[in-house]
């Protein structure tokens, strides 16, 4: 259902924005859960895949979103960041990309791991990537609770 065509109206409108995109993202989970990934519409598995991006990197930075499977899924994440306009968050994360030699693929996680955790200034240099978005957090949450309206997810 879009937002806006319920007679309740917009269910996150008294929530704090960062309980609306937690519900969002829960919401579209549990589609994914009931249809599978593939079946989502496009734009709900740009969110998702968005919101799992955020999630790793909250919990432990550019890095550690590389060094999962999740990571596999940037390509997604990337043109999720451009479709919404996310400019920061998509040139922070490719800045990050732009720390690995080319013979380090961003979606082989092991490889990925054991470059960037070998050497302390190069890590150092992802840590600083990664203040960088967490400083981004508020809008970031803002706009997926718009994005889940809009794709009706919510």
């Amino acid at each position: 259902m879009k937002s806006g065509s319920s007679k309740e109206g917009n269910r996150f409108e008294h929530w704090s924005p960062r309980v609306a995109y937690r519900e969002a993202v829960r919401a579209v989970r549990q589609r994914q859960e009931k249809l599978g990934f593939q079946y989502l519409p496009h734009g709900q598995q740009q969110f998702l895949a968005v919101a799992e991006f955020d999630g790793e990197v909250c919990n432990g930075g550019l890095a550690q979103y590389f060094t999962n499977p999740a990571g596999k899924n940037y390509g997604v994440v990337l043109e999720g960041f451009k479709n919404r306009r996310m400019h920061q968050q998509r040139l922070i994360t490719e800045r990050w990309l732009q720390l690995l030699p080319a013979n380090v693929q961003p979606t082989d996680a092991a490889s990925v791991g054991a470059w960037i955790f070998s050497d302390p200034p190069r890590l150092a240099k992802s840590q600083a990537l990664d203040a960088e978005y967490y400083r981004l957090k508020d809008d970031f949450v803002e706009q997926m609770v718009r994005w889940a309206e809009e794709e009706g997810a919510v």
